[in-house]
């Protein structure tokens, strides 16, 4: 559990931070997120009285996050916390499912501390931070659904090599489908959070 201890460590880092600063005034693009997300928690659709070029979701993610947490900046950056911490959990079983333990610990703490930076505007909660969620989680499954497929190509060679042939083995529509569907989705979101999501369902 070494790794999940590194890795756990590092998030209640970057949650005493994010906590620390959760009152800072929101930036412009955040108040642009947060104006048009308080409109939808009244009921008015996006797009009718803020006119804007960007997709809706990151509205949306706001609105949630502002019933949950509260209309107000500390809400907003709390919020922004548990997206950040779910982020950080998917690079890491993304990064260990790739390239070893060792690499994911390393992958999630180097992207906790770059989330962090000023530099970078990661204390803002900007729609980087929801594409790059949605996108995590599309690849993370997309990788589960390929190593699944691998696990029933070898079955299905052992199986003809002991001439017991396919009949125990489910069909493949039932257990893979809905894996690269869900991806699909995932990729989508990510789209729909801000248009520079579509180079990750691209790719």
């Amino acid at each position: 559990h070494r790794a999940w201890l590194l890795v756990g460590l590092t998030i209640l880092f970057v949650l005493a931070v994010r906590v620390r600063l959760r009152e800072m005034p929101l930036e412009r693009d955040e108040g642009e997120y947060a104006y048009v997300g308080q409109l939808m928690l009244q009921g008015v659709p996006p797009y009718r009285e803020v006119y804007a070029m960007k997709l809706p979701g990151t509205y949306a993610a706001y609105a949630v996050i502002m019933a949950v947490f509260g209309q107000s900046a500390s809400g907003i950056h709390l919020g922004l916390a548990l997206v950040n911490i779910a982020s950080i959990v998917l690079v890491f079983l993304l990064g260990r499912r790739l390239l070893g333990e060792s690499s994911g610990v390393t992958a999630a703490v180097t992207f906790a501390l770059l989330s962090l930076s000023p530099s970078l505007l990661g204390l803002a909660a900007h729609a980087t931070h929801f594409v790059v969620l949605a996108a995590l989680g599309g690849a993370l499954v997309l990788v589960r659904a390929c190593e699944d497929q691998d696990q029933r190509r070898n079955a299905e060679s052992r199986s003809r090599n002991s001439g017991t042939g396919f009949a125990f083995l489910p069909s493949p529509r039932s257990i893979f489908a809905p894996r690269p569907f869900l991806a699909g989705l995932l990729f989508g979101l990510a789209f729909l959070m801000k248009q520079h999501g579509l180079f990750f369902g691209l790719f």
